[in-house]
């Protein structure tokens, strides 16, 4: 790509990695939990919106953790299943946003969330929330703003960054 980043997408899906591709993105078809990559491969992996659609979820943190650089990082966003938002609608008999996707099959909140990183060996685990997801560029500014002001428990998405160790 033009940033002298070399950016790889991975889908299960064809239709995804077609439409990525023709986007002028490396994309190839291949689950998380095998991926076709040398270990030590990547300085960062994104996993946008993708953990909670996993029934194995340590196997795929493994073996990201397996294609990460020493001191590479992993980013993840997933839905806050304890959001004030929906545990507003809970209180009025209502279906929270997640629930709506019948392929989420498990559920984060902050401390689920940090308990399954260290417990596949992410270290410098830092989880923030954000009420759109990842800010949106042009209004990143008011995005970030707004999102300082509430803890993290309460956002609609959770942002994981965490470590891979370094070597000892």
């Amino acid at each position: 790509m033009d940033n002298g980043n070399d950016v790889i997408g991975v889908d299960l899906h064809e239709d995804q990695v077609r439409e990525t591709r023709k986007k002028g993105v490396k994309a190839l078809k291949a689950r998380v939990q095998k991926l076709p990559f040398k270990d030590a491969t990547f300085d960062i992996v994104t996993m946008a919106e993708v953990i909670e659609h996993f029934i194995e979820t340590e196997i795929a943190l493994k073996e990201i953790m397996r294609v990460l650089k020493p001191g590479g990082r992993i980013i993840i966003t997933t839905p806050n299943f304890a959001s004030i938002r929906d545990r507003i609608l809970m209180i009025f008999g209502k279906l929270q946003a997640f629930a709506w996707h019948t392929d989420h099959v498990k559920f984060f909140n902050k401390e689920r969330l940090t308990k399954v990183l260290k417990g596949t060996g992410y270290r410098n685990i830092h989880i923030h929330g954000s009420a759109f997801g990842f800010p949106i560029p042009k209004n990143a500014k008011v995005t970030y703003i707004f999102d300082g002001i509430f803890p993290a428990v309460w956002m609609q998405c959770l942002i994981a960054e965490a470590r891979k160790p370094m070597k000892k």
